[in-house]
């Protein structure tokens, strides 16, 4: 699983860095995908939703938009979870040529 997190910049106004809950969420993410890893199949949205809740208990101040992406190792799936402005681009060489789709 890979993940990305921006954190909302607006916070600064208040004296909170942005920066430090993109960096918790990504962190309880990495932890989330540990434990959730060892009872099921990783689900980014599964993820990002636990990670989420251990934010809330962290009281950390701020807001983020996020993306998590996984490929199944069993299946040929790929899986998502984004909030907010963030996203990802899926390119793939198309059959028979050299250029991207």
């Amino acid at each position: 699983m890979i993940g990305v997190a921006d954190g909302v910049g607006s916070w600064w106004e208040g004296g909170i860095d942005p920066a430090a809950f993109a960096r918790g969420l990504m962190f309880a993410s990495r932890n989330s995908c540990t434990k959730l890893k060892r009872e099921e199949e990783l689900d980014p949205a599964k993820v990002l939703l636990d990670a989420w809740h251990k934010m809330k208990l962290s009281r950390l101040i701020g807001s983020s938009t996020a993306c998590l992406v996984s490929l199944d190792p069993h299946k040929t799936e790929l899986r998502a979870a984004n909030i907010g402005d963030s996203g990802f681009l899926l390119l793939r060489r198309q059959a028979g040529s050299s250029s991207m789709v």
